[in-house]
């Protein structure tokens, strides 16, 4: 992946998120550069992500245009608990779902939507790491008391 995009990039990579509505999930990434973009059998550099970054993720039901439209979820690297996203000095980004968080019953009626997730460098500079499409997979399965 280069360092910068030309105008027009949507974001560095495109990955579908199929959530087990229940079950805990997440999406990992580790974007890299190439010491030499010409030469993909080049070596990797991996950023460190453990200092001064930060990141944000939404799920929507479409990409929206306003802030009219809640989000299904939403993410950051600031929680610790909960939907989140760690940051790791290993260049590796995750976002994660705990199974409570889809638990809800706005969830049930939840299908298909969209989601991105981007970085914020130590100088403020925003990055769409990742976009895909969302889809529910609803569960059978619930919680019994006798």
């Amino acid at each position: 992946m280069p360092d910068t995009f030309t105008a027009g990039y949507e974001s560095k990579v495109i990955i579908d998120w199929t959530i087990p509505q229940g079950a805990d999930t997440q999406v990992a990434v580790r974007p890299f550069t190439l010491t030499d973009p010409a030469d993909p059998a080049s070596v990797r550099i991996y950023t460190d992500y453990s200092t001064g970054w930060s990141a944000r993720a939404q799920i929507r039901r479409k990409p929206a245009k306003s802030n009219t439209e809640e989000p299904w979820v939403a993410f950051t690297s600031a929680a610790v608990t909960g939907p989140r996203i760690t940051l790791g000095a290993d260049g590796w980004i995750r976002v994660v779902l705990p199974a409570a968080s889809t638990e809800g019953e706005p969830w049930n009626s939840y299908g298909r939507g969209a989601w991105d997730l981007e970085t914020i460098d130590p100088s403020g500079v925003v990055t769409r790491e990742v976009m895909g499409d969302v889809t529910v997979s609803h569960d059978v399965t619930r919680t019994v008391t006798a």
